[in-house]
């Protein structure tokens, strides 16, 4: 059985005229990130194929779900993924039979569409219009266990000939919604299914909230006259941790502090640069369609201003399956071999860091070419590392370095043995290769 997770984008981007950055730089980590089989078309920021955009409905992932897209006369539904697909640029209206949901625009940038997305701006699981609609779609799952998606029957998607106002308060909207649950539920095995306890459906919403921001991405730290890179890895649970090169070349921690995560807004007035180096810098940053802004501006001080903005190369897959995830558990710790630069090692969290499946503290990576830059020293070089996907006995699993090693792994347990392929590079060097050999506490390839 499939263990379904997910996570968000957040409301309006901010704006800033200040001459920052191109975001169409591309880089080794891009290399090392993007595969083009079918099965990463949810791992990449929308399907670009011809005139079309895809995108993931999640509340975790919802299959079934009927939307409308504008240039088309004829509903479809979303597949096993939450998935849908339209022209770029149509308006999609989703329905559960009769009952519209909401409508939104679909473009390129889309990757996530969430309840939130079609209640409107600036909403999250504490809107009753965002909680009214998770407990609704959670509701109908046809099989009653959320941890594999939501799933909705056809024998749900039925003419009530009744109008739904998500926007009510939650205490109205919970005492009028019963019996259209039991018209749509009735007919399913175990039906009819009662309305879900608000809060778990408060929960489950944050949690898909989330993924609409998780992934990796890669930008600019301008310093005013100058610009050095940053790259940030953000959890499924909204942590940030990540690296920048700073004005003086030190490659510096960058992201959250422990103990901090992003609203599920996609904000937080707390995001650091050029960590640990004595002169830290704190944003206030946003995450909005793939894009991260931030500013340390303050409202009555212009001056020195730092300003970010970083895009998204890499999202994450909106389930995954647990199992795979528990099996490959079971061989950490693990270290790549990195060949003569050394070993690249990472452990499964137990809750040491908040938000972060993955870490390293001790003896993570190898130094960088010149050690100098490295603000950790070389038994202290933290690493990061998160689930892209998990399914088909693989798991695919990104993980970045303070010193700046980024290693975007496949770890293949459908054999009798395991075995892996791993794209590293130095984000900041150009120093990159593929590595096949590991070490684990019960195999060794080497």
């Amino acid at each position: 059985m499939q263990t379904n997770h997910i996570v968000h984008n957040g409301r309006e981007t901010m704006q800033t005229k200040h001459p920052l950055i191109s975001l169409l730089l591309v880089s080794t980590l891009i290399t090392a990130c993007h595969h083009k089989d079918n099965d990463d078309k949810q791992s990449s920021s929308g399907n670009e194929t011809d005139n079309t955009a895809s995108a993931t409905f999640v509340d975790n992932a919802v299959s079934g779900l009927q939307y409308l897209c504008s240039s088309s006369n004829q509903k479809k539904v979303t597949d096993d993924q939450g998935m849908l697909e339209c022209n770029k640029n149509d308006t999609v209206t989703f329905y559960v039979g009769s009952i519209e949901l909401g409508m939104t625009v679909i473009t390129d940038s889309t990757v996530f569409i969430t309840p939130a997305t079609l209640i409107g701006q600036n909403t999250d699981e504490n809107t009753a219009g965002v909680l009214n609609m998770g407990r609704f779609l959670i509701s109908l799952d046809s099989d009653q266990d959320v941890s594999n998606g939501i799933s909705i029957a056809t024998d749900s998607l039925i003419d009530t000939s009744v109008n739904v106002d998500f926007n009510q308060s939650v205490e109205d909207f919970a005492n009028s919604i019963d019996t259209v649950l039991t018209e749509l539920t009735q007919n399913l095995e175990n039906g009819p299914f009662p309305l879900v306890k608000e809060d778990d459906a408060h929960d489950h919403l944050r949690v898909g909230l989330y993924l609409r921001n998780a992934g990796v991405y890669e930008g600019l730290v301008n310093y005013g006259d100058a610009d050095r890179k940053v790259t940030l890895l953000v959890s499924r649970r909204g942590h940030v941790q990540g690296t920048n090169k700073t004005l003086a070349g030190k490659y510096a921690h960058s992201g959250l502090n422990e103990q901090q995560n992003l609203s599920s807004l996609g904000s937080t007035d707390f995001l650091r640069v050029d960590g640990s180096t004595g002169a830290t810098k704190v944003l206030n940053a946003h995450f909005s369609d793939g894009v991260l802004t931030g500013s340390s501006a303050q409202e009555n001080d212009q001056s020195n201003i730092i300003l970010l903005e970083a895009k998204r190369i890499v999202a994450f897959d909106s389930v995954y399956d647990q199992a795979v995830v528990d099996r490959f558990n079971g061989y950490m710790p693990i270290d790549i071999d990195l060949g003569q630069i050394g070993q690249f090692r990472f452990f499964n969290n137990s809750e040491d860091l908040q938000g972060i499946p993955y870490i390293a503290m001790v003896n993570g990576a190898p130094s960088s070419s010149d050690p100098e830059k490295d603000i950790s020293t070389p038994h202290w070089i933290y690493i990061f590392g998160e689930i892209v996907s998990a399914k088909n006995n693989q798991i695919r699993l990104v993980a970045l370095s303070l010193n700046g090693y980024f290693v975007d792994m496949t770890f293949d347990l459908s054999g009798q043995e395991p075995s892996m392929i791993a794209n590293w590079s130095h984000v900041y060097e150009g120093k990159k290769g593929i590595s096949t050999s590991f070490q684990t506490n019960n195999w060794n390839t080497r």
